[in-house]
């Protein structure tokens, strides 16, 4: 099953300009077109889950009947066909990816402390069929299960589960007062019961029809995943079902193999590995210069070496050339765009395809995508990018590679303990905020999940690992640095580095500078800082002390986590 990473941010709890239910979009945003929904596939159901540990000092029995109570009005809804079944009950265990659908609270401040009183963490593939769904509610609050009590500044843990299982249905928020779906909380007003305009919307993203095939199956609106859905006419998003060209975002239908007609959009066909979202890849039309994304993705057979169809070749081409049926990226003859001494040979199809150029590159080769590579993979960031091979662990990647996710990295190169601004930065798409500098981690449910040096802690909405010591790139005045980093000290300011040299290269934005006025330490200092060591401080480095231990394996999971809080009115 392919996950593309489609949202790794909280969705706004107000919408503006929304009116009555809305859904959870495959694109992240909340939408009222229940055929852009994300949802649970027919064959799913019943939907098993299990709950956790309640609030403090509320009877756990108690807990367990209202919730399965707040599961059972969803399924109880007559014109849906959601059905949730409880499954029992299971000790604290934080995974949003386990299979696991899991009710529980978490401890004082688990959700950052910013208000919200739980969440809800829909997992789905790029198709938009939710796979897994946790809720956490935030234990710093004040709980009950007895509506009497939310006068007394109690929250109903009823009312919050309520609406957090709307989310992990694929409901989004609604702006009519008295729905269970509406964004902030208001104590004593119902919210635990499900109000009309909660089950027009579920009813319009399950609906009772039958399943289907193809749009003539339904009684109204069109087949979406096998599933009769009202979807208005407008503009559809990649892989939407379509019958005009009208419909779609893109103004481009396609029948891909002579199937059902999806929202597609162009690209270059001449480049199938780019211009397409996570999930698809482009393939050719009619003609070299037309090219369309549809769902799917790439081999890994590098360029050069035998195939027997397209879907093996990471070029996205298997064309017969002189030296027989191989893998080569396709040109257009009449620009003869092949790159080095390859030329572009006539083959049948609309395209030619590079014949005679270079073979393949070996681990740490640049590269622009995975056809160049031997091993079909070619990863990094933008300008950065070099042929890597796939790993269990460090023994198997080159000196100062990492193996993350089952790749090898260049080490602080988007790996863990690396500087980060944003999640785009990191190969896990995680990056936390740290002492000065942002660094990439990966989620964890405990203390084995994280290598040696760090400790699994409670962030907003997730836990990630922490190091115990400073990361590459962060402030080393009070603290020391992780075990195999050293503390420098450039213009005055220090900060933890590493050492360099050909084999050990430094990661981008840093260049490799002399350490000491001996030449004998050469470490990495971010680009320009070490231009003018001279006069005011110059760069200095010392060792770090013990503490953290090896770097680890980081598993990058492509898949979509959202986030939606459920706050109390400011």
């Amino acid at each position: 099953m392919n996950r593309a990473p489609l949202l790794f941010a909280a969705i706004s709890l107000w919408p503006a300009g929304a009116s009555a239910y809305t859904f959870i979009c495959t694109t992240g945003a909340e939408c009222t077109d229940p055929g852009q929904a994300v949802h649970w596939d027919r064959p799913e159901m019943p939907v098993p889950y299990k709950i956790g540990p309640g609030p403090a000092n509320n009877d756990q029995e108690t807990v367990d009947q209202v919730i399965q109570g707040v599961f059972q009005q969803w399924t109880d809804v007559e014109c849906s066909y959601v059905s949730l079944v409880y499954d029992g009950a299971v000790d604290w265990v934080r995974n949003e990816d386990d299979g696991v659908n899991l009710v529980a609270w978490c401890g004082a401040g688990c959700l950052g402390g910013g208000g919200a009183l739980g969440v809800a963490t829909p997992i789905f593939d790029w198709s938009g069929l939710i796979i897994d769904c946790d809720e956490f509610m935030d234990g710093m609050f004040s709980w009950t299960t007895d509506p009497r009590d939310e006068l007394e500044g109690y929250t109903l843990a009823q009312a919050v589960v309520a609406q957090e299982s709307g989310h992990c249905l694929g409901m989004g928020h609604s702006q009519v007062e008295t729905a269970t779906m509406y964004p902030a909380y208001m104590p004593a007003t119902g919210f635990e019961t499900l109000d009309p305009d909660d089950e027009e919307g579920i009813c319009a993203l399950y609906p009772v029809d039958e399943g289907c095939t193809r749009d003539s199956d339904c009684r109204e609106g069109s087949c979406v995943n096998g599933q009769c859905s009202v979807v208005p006419e407008g503009p559809r998003e990649l892989g939407m079902p379509c019958d005009e060209p009208e419909q779609c975002l893109s103004a481009l239908c396609i029948s891909p193999d002579g199937g059902a007609s999806v929202c597609s959009q162009d690209c270059e066909e001449t480049e199938p590995g780019s211009g397409c979202p996570g999930g698809f890849w482009c393939r050719q039309l009619d003609t070299c210069d037309e090219g369309a994304c549809v769902a799917g993705s790439l081999g890994t057979t590098a360029n050069t070496l035998p195939c027997d169809s397209d879907d093996e070749c990471a070029s996205g081409r298997c064309a017969q050339l002189e030296e027989g049926r191989v893998c080569a990226s396709p040109c257009d003859p009449d620009d003869g765009s092949c790159g080095g001494d390859a030329s572009c040979v006539d083959v049948p199809g609309p395209c030619g395809a590079c014949g005679g150029g270079d073979p393949p590159r070996d681990v740490g080769d640049p590269c622009e995508d995975g056809a160049e590579c031997l091993s079909g993979r070619c990863v990094g960031f933008a300008g950065n990018k070099r042929c890597t091979r796939e790993c269990d662990e460090a023994d198997d990647c080159p000196d100062g590679w990492v193996c993350e996710g089952g790749l090898c990295f260049v080490q602080d190169e988007g790996t863990i303990c690396a500087p980060c601004n944003d999640d785009g930065d990191c190969v896990s798409r995680l990056c936390v905020s740290g002492d000065g500098a942002g660094f990439c981690s990966r989620e964890c449910d405990g203390e084995t999940d994280c290598p040696d040096g760090y400790s699994c802690v409670e962030r907003v909405g997730v836990r990630a690992c922490e190091p115990d010591a400073a990361c590459f790139g962060q402030a080393c005045d009070e603290t020391e640095c992780l075990d195999g980093y050293l503390c420098g000290q450039i213009h005055g300011e220090k900060s933890c580095t590493r050492e360099c040299d050909d084999e050990h290269p430094c990661p981008n934005d840093y260049e490799c500078v002399e350490g000491n006025s001996e030449g004998t330490v050469w470490v990495c200092v971010a680009d320009g800082d070490g231009d003018d060591r001279g006069g005011g401080g110059g760069c200095g480095c010392r060792a770090a002390g013990a503490g953290a231990g090896a770097r680890w394996a980081l598993g990058v999971a492509l898949l979509a986590v959202m986030l939606l809080g459920r706050r109390r009115r400011t």
